[in-house]
């Protein structure tokens, strides 16, 4: 059957690329940092080598930071943010070829609004 040839081929272009590093989560969440860790199933019918991450952190949808992290651990300290700020991350594979795979969906979380090394006045 030709007619399925095209499908077929766009079908199994999207399953041999990276998937999306998934299970986005945030810990460890301060007033100007926070922990972030996923997950990234490495396709056994890819042979494609992750040499690293790529990972953005916006605010009200502007791009404040881009990182590129080795690709173990799966886990970021991100540092320098803002406190009492909502930050959305994504993480998207870098591969060796230069590629990348697809982005994860977002994760957000807002930092705390007090400094913990000072006490409140009063």
């Amino acid at each position: 059957k030709k007619s399925n040839y095209p499908f077929y081929r766009f079908n199994f272009s999207l399953n041999s690329s990276m998937d999306a590093p998934e299970n986005l989560t945030i810990s460890q969440v301060t007033n100007s940092s926070l922990v972030l860790g996923w997950d990234h199933k490495r396709s056994y019918f890819n042979s494609t080598a992750v040499v690293g991450f790529a990972l953005k952190v916006k605010h009200s949808n502007v791009l404040i930071k881009n990182l590129t992290v080795p690709a173990l651990p799966e886990e970021k300290h991100i540092s320098g943010l803002n406190k009492s700020t909502r930050y959305c991350m994504t993480v998207t594979a870098i591969l060796e070829q230069g590629g990348t795979g697809l982005e994860s969906g977002e994760s957000c979380e807002s930092t705390h609004g007090q400094d913990g090394k000072e006490s409140r006045p009063g």
